[in-house]
């Protein structure tokens, strides 16, 4: 199948495509556009950004289209080559989506790329119509400006940045040459970058006793604003990140260094080791699958622990951030009751990554980082760290993430997984599974235990703004009105019958914003009653809210007082990785 891409319209970002449709004896076209990419377990409408669909013959006729569904056009069948053609409005700047402008253009292929019913796996090449001083970034072999892959599956899996101002630089790890491409206003410190990238790329490798593929990609897309999303791919990362001036500044820089740890860890974990009901994709369907604690909660636990195995981060950074990012975003969720990291993985397709109904929702990205440190604990405790969450990853890898004789992947079930996990452990782990991964039990006393066998541990955290710890709700993170984005379930503020998307504007006759509610409700907190002026679809109601009950959870881990030296060897063997040699030592 060939591709040709035009990009001759950047002041209205659409991208020009044409697929030669070659000579065939009988039978029709049918041509197909994704519903969804993999990363994100959600449908998505790239249709909604197709216009201008034609087809025509060489001789210029053109060709009757008929569209048989919202991603799909029927092409009548001809005794001649057809040319089918169509404009992609690019004009998204996260990782997974495609962007164009007159500077660079950033696209994921699997945006618009159609592919043709029956031949799917064809041999695909793209032909780039692109200025002669632009430099291309992208995982697929070249030829100039003419990109080629095996199939559709490596055609869209492989994200791609061209422009005239790309900066790039290579680390080799392990023998794997790693590219570094940074696309927008910014200062890379490459000794720096390089330096780090080396320690987690050499970590992960030595994890797995090696790498799945021949060379490896970082596309960085660096915005002017504070942004910060990445996706995984076959042999490369796409991560969209800002404000490019304050890329090595120690806040952003760590961002930097957990989402590219973190998609990192995917080229193993769901690039390779993948579940049976995603292998292969389909891409014109839900690929429902219940794993996506160990796709992405497994990754998360490893994207951060990685900086720590690896010597980037020291054990007081990696508890802050393992605090902020996973921790406290986990007693955030109140759906944590009502909704099991199962359920959580199949419904994606259903809730995506939208808030859903209030306190029925949970991300597995966090509960399965937690639910992976508790399973960690287990094996080594059951093994007496001989074995770990590490070495189950690695046998997962040796069976399920390469080729068989056949050259496919077998993608693992549920069952491999509880079963690999409780060889390595010693013992059984029913209670596990079905309390922490089926069931909604509280993980607060299994997570003191691991804490502690570490030689942590997790304490009550206070929280600045006391209004949500003891009145029970969170305000939106962005702009000066005091909007409720979440009550938590039993707290005063359910009681009182407040609501997300509230603007609360007074408390206790002050006018309040979100930059001044917390000193505002300090003044206050003595008070037995709390009276709440707020607007609700633009009406304006007053609520009473009366302090009661447990406050909102919060927790933190912290290291211990005073370690054992069991908890201390402990420690280390969990910070160790075997065969690994930190390469700046």
């Amino acid at each position: 199948m060939i591709y040709r891409l035009y990009f001759d319209d950047p002041a209205h970002h659409l991208i020009r495509i044409e697929i030669d449709l070659p000579v065939r004896a009988e039978g029709d076209w049918e041509m197909v556009l994704s519903k969804w990419r993999p990363g994100r377990y959600e449908i998505a409408p790239y249709a909604e950004n197709i216009v201008e669909v034609r087809a025509q013959t060489a001789a210029g006729a053109e060709v009757p289209l008929e569209k048989l569904a919202y991603n799909r056009w029927w092409v009548p069948h001809r005794p001649e080559a057809v040319t089918f053609t169509y404009k992609y409005y690019a004009n998204v700047g996260n990782a997974g989506s495609s962007w164009f402008t007159e500077s660079f253009v950033y696209f994921n292929g699997v945006n618009f790329f159609m592919y043709c019913e029956g031949h799917f796996e064809d041999a695909c090449e793209v032909h780039l119509d692109l200025p002669d001083n632009y430099r291309i970034a992208c995982g697929l072999p070249q030829d100039g400006t003419v990109l080629m892959a095996e199939n559709f599956h490596q055609l869209v899996d492989a994200p791609l940045i061209a422009s005239a101002t790309l900066q790039h630089d290579t680390v080799r790890v392990s023998g794997v040459i790693h590219h570094l491409w940074f696309q927008g206003e910014t200062s890379p410190n490459w000794s720096q970058i390089k330096s780090d990238f080396l320690r987690f790329g050499e970590a992960q490798t030595a994890m797995f006793g090696g790498f799945p593929v021949s060379e490896y990609h970082y596309l960085f897309i660096v915005h002017n604003k504070h942004f910060y999303h990445g996706v995984e791919h076959y042999n490369s990362t796409a991560i969209a990140l800002g404000p490019g001036y304050r890329l090595m500044q120690p806040e952003l820089y760590e961002e930097l260094l957990g989402v590219s740890c973190h998609e990192l860890f995917h080229t193993w974990n769901v690039k390779a080791i993948r579940p049976a009901d995603m292998q292969p994709y389909d891409y014109d369907r839900e690929n429902y699958s219940q794993l996506h604690y160990v796709t992405e909660g497994v990754t998360t636990y490893y994207g951060d622990l990685m900086l720590l195995k690896s010597g980037v981060w020291d054990l007081e950074t990696y508890l802050r951030v393992f605090n902020n990012s996973v921790l406290k975003r986990h007693y955030n969720d109140n759906g944590r009751d009502h909704v099991s990291l199962e359920q959580a993985s199949y419904d994606s397709w259903l809730v995506g990554y939208k808030s859903g109904v209030p306190n029925r929702k949970i991300s597995f990205y966090t509960k399965g980082a937690l639910a992976a440190f508790i399973l960690d604990y287990l094996i080594r405790k059951g093994s007496e760290n001989a074995r770990s969450l590490d070495t189950v990853l690695r046998e997962m890898y040796a069976r399920f993430g390469k080729p068989g004789p056949d050259g496919i992947r077998r993608g693992y079930t549920r069952e491999d997984y509880k079963s690999i996990a409780e060889a390595h452990a010693g013992h059984d782990l029913d209670e596990y599974f079905s309390e922490v991964i089926s069931g909604t039990a509280p993980l607060e006393e299994r997570l003191q235990q691991a804490a502690r066998y570490f030689g942590l541990e997790m304490k009550r955290r206070s929280t600045h703004t006391g209004y949500g710890k003891f009145l029970g709700f969170r305000l939106e993170a962005s702009g000066t009105a005091a909007i409720v984005k979440q009550v938590h379930e039993n707290s005063p503020a359910d009681r009182a019958g407040l609501h997300p998307g509230d603007e609360i504007i007074a408390l206790n006759g002050l006018r309040v914003n979100s930059g001044n509610l917390t000193s505002v409700y300090r003044h206050f907190m003595l008070r037995q009653q709390h009276e709440l002026h707020i607007f609700r679809h633009e009406r304006l109601q007053k609520l009473q809210l009366i302090p009661g009950g447990s406050p909102t959870p919060a927790y933190m881990l912290t290291p211990g007082r005073h370690p054992s030296r069991e908890q201390l060897r402990n420690l280390m063997a969990w910070i160790k990785i075997e065969g690994y040699r930190d390469p700046e030592a």
